[in-house]
Formats: C-alpha cells, sequence, structure tokens
C-alpha cells in the first residue's frame, strides 16, 4: 500500500497510516483479497482492526519454529482465524529451518533481506547454505509448520502458499512436482481426506467468496 512497513524494512509509521485505513476499506469495498504476508506484525494487525473482509498471509510460516520477520507469532495467527482469514504454509527454506535462519544470517542485513552489496560469490554461498545440511527433508519441517499453525488457527483457516519465486528451495520440495511429498507426510501424521482437501485448497476459495460477500453488503 505504500502506508505500513513491510516486515523486512525499517519502520516508517508504526503500523498503518490514516490513508491506509482509507486503501483497506476501498479493497473491502471491491472485493479484494488483502494479503498481509510482506507486512509487519504490527501492519497486520492494524489491518485487521479496520478491515470488514477476512485477510490473508499468502506465503508465511510460525514464528514460533522459525524466527524470521517474515514469519507470523502466534498472536496474529489467533486474530486472522477470528476474523475469517487464512495463514497458508510457504516453502522458502529460510522460513522453514531456524538452522538455515541463522546459517544465512551473515549473508543478510537484520530484517532478513539479503545484505547490500552481496558479491555473486556470496549470494551462490547463500543459495547453497539453504539447501543443505537438512536433518530432515523440507516436506518434513514444513509439515511441522503446517501443522503448529493448525493447532492455532483450526483446519478451515490453513492453505498451502509456495512462493516459488525463482529462490532457493529446501530438499524434498524442490517444485512443484512435490507436492505430493508433503501430502504424503500429512497423511502419515494422520491427516484425513477432508482436511487435506481443505489445506489444498478448499479454504482458499472460501476465502476468496467470503471477501466477495463482504464486498457485496457494503454496496
Amino acid at each position: 500500500m505504500g502506508v505500513t512497513y513491510r516486515a523486512t524494512d525499517t519502520s516508517l509509521h508504526n503500523g498503518m497510516t490514516d490513508f491506509g485505513r482509507l486503501v483497506v476499506a476501498e479493497l473491502n469495498r471491491l472485493g479484494v483479497l488483502i494479503d498481509c504476508s510482506h507486512a509487519s506484525p504490527k501492519s497486520a494487525h492494524d489491518v485487521l482492526d479496520v478491515s470488514s473482509a477476512p485477510i490473508a498471509l499468502t506465503h508465511s510460516n510460525a514464528f514460533a519454529l522459525c524466527d524470521h520477520p517474515r514469519n507470523a507469532p502466534d498472536d496474529l495467527l489467533k486474530r486472522l482465524s477470528a476474523s475469517g482469514g487464512i495463514v497458508m504454509a510457504a516453502f522458502v527454506p529460510a522460513f522453514i529451518r531456524q538452522r538455515t535462519r541463522q546459517a544465512l544470517r551473515p549473508y543478510q542485513d537484520g530484517l532478513g533481506k539479503s545484505r547490500p552489496g552481496l558479491s555473486p560469490e556470496e549470494a551462490t554461498a547463500a543459495a547453497a547454505l539453504a539447501h543443505t545440511g537438512w536433518e530432515r527433508d523440507g516436506a518434513c519441517l514444513l509439515a511441522d509448520h503446517i501443522e503448529y499453525m493448525t493447532n492455532i488457527v483450526g483446519i478451515d483457516h490453513i492453505g498451502i502458499g509456495s512462493d516459488f519465486y525463482g529462490g532457493p528451495t529446501p530438499p524434498g520440495l524442490e517444485d512443484a512436482s512435490t507436492f505430493p511429498h508433503l501430502f504424503a507426510e500429512l497423511v502419515v501424521r494422520g491427516w484425513g481426506e477432508d482436511a487435506l482437501a481443505k489445506l489444498a485448497g478448499r479454504n482458499t476459495v472460501r476465502v476468496l467468496k467470503a471477501v466477495e460477500k463482504a464486498a457485496r453488503t457494503r454496496s
């Protein structure tokens, strides 16, 4: 929106400005799903304070399991589900595994972004670190995040937002062909067909419909 601050930027407004609140109201009126995955927790809470429709975190994991600033803390997850929204687990290595997050710190600034002036050699080394040394594969560790967040938000508020953006991917979740690995891991953990269907897309469709319904109510 240009009026909040990102999870990986220095604070400018300590959350949303008055103009930001007007933007949220207009997005609600238009039936646009608001995604706060890149927003700071404070900004996301501010959006929840004023939004008349559910919001989403389309590619964020559990901060309690990996302390990257792009991940969602428990208090935000609780409010997200209470408002009818959804959190969607991401395949980004530094969002999944705390040891990877720690290993990448020398190549990043204090907010989890690539350090300014990173040389090509350093970027290559960072990419290699993101993919190596995993004690369990990415599907297994991401399933930990999915189950942790589901325990907070409930089965109707969880999804997958893989975020294949061209950056590093964890072992076992290298590309879209590996989605079955994640579902197989959850089946082993006792997830049934209905829960998996909600995770795979049914919950996302529900949220999109709820946002459209809220817009019709305002018109």
